[in-house]
């Protein structure tokens, strides 16, 4: 199995994955399954995808959120 890094993809794909993930939703059925497991590229699971989807986007937040003031230990904002 090719393994694929999920950094590498540029802001179209992104779109072009997650439109893939919810034109998959719409169409699960018994006889059509939406299954995690499906690749959306060669070596990129559905699971995986979303996972790192998520992963970024929180870690993105959490350090616009937290950053650090030079002079302070406190979190910006609290």
């Amino acid at each position: 199995m090719q393994t694929f890094d999920i950094t590498s993809l540029n802001v179209a794909e992104v779109r072009k994955a997650l439109n893939y993930i919810r034109r998959a939703w719409e169409n699960n059925d018994v006889a059509n399954p939406l299954l995690p497991s499906n690749e959306i590229v060669p070596g990129l699971t559905i699971s995986r995808f979303c996972f790192h989807f998520v992963l970024g986007h929180h870690t993105k937040r959490h350090n616009k959120v937290y950053k650090k003031d030079v002079t302070s230990t406190e979190p910006v904002g609290a």
